[in-house]
C-alpha cells in the first residue's frame, strides 16, 4: 500500500513474509538500477519512506533480488511489456505550505 502525508511524503509499505531483502524499483528509480531498500518493520510488514516527482508513475518491488511483485493497493496495476503486473501510482503536487501566525510575522519583520 502507498500513503502520502500532508507534506507529499509517500510510504510504500508491504507484507511479505519470510523476505530476505524487498526493494522498491519504478520508473522514478531507474527500476532495478536505482532500487531502493525497505527496512523491515516486523511481522512481515516492509517500508520505506520517499518524496516523489509529480505525475503518473509505475513500480514494483523486488524480492530477494528475484521476484518481482505488484503492489494491487496502489492506484491501479497494468501489464508491462515482459507480461509481469506493475503497480500505477498518481503523485500530486504538495500542497503549499501554510505559515503558522509566528512565522507569519517573523517572515513581515525580514521583508
Amino acid at each position: 500500500m502507498v500513503t502520502f502525508d500532508e507534506a507529499g511524503l509517500c510510504e510504500f509499505r508491504v507484507f511479505i513474509a519470510g523476505a530476505h531483502r524487498v526493494q522498491l524499483a519504478g520508473d522514478f528509480t531507474d527500476w532495478s538500477e536505482g532500487a531502493l531498500d525497505l527496512m523491515p518493520v516486523g511481522d512481515g510488514w516492509w517500508s520505506v519512506e520517499v518524496r516523489l516527482p509529480q505525475g503518473d508513475r509505475v513500480f514494483q518491488y523486488l524480492v530477494d533480488n528475484h521476484r518481482w511483485m505488484a503492489d494491487y493497493a496502489a492506484h491501479g496495476v497494468q501489464v508491462n511489456d515482459f507480461g509481469l503486473w506493475e503497480s500505477l501510482l498518481h503523485v500530486e503536487a504538495p500542497p503549499p505550505k501554510t505559515l503558522s501566525f509566528p512565522e507569519q510575522v517573523a517572515e513581515k519583520a525580514a521583508a
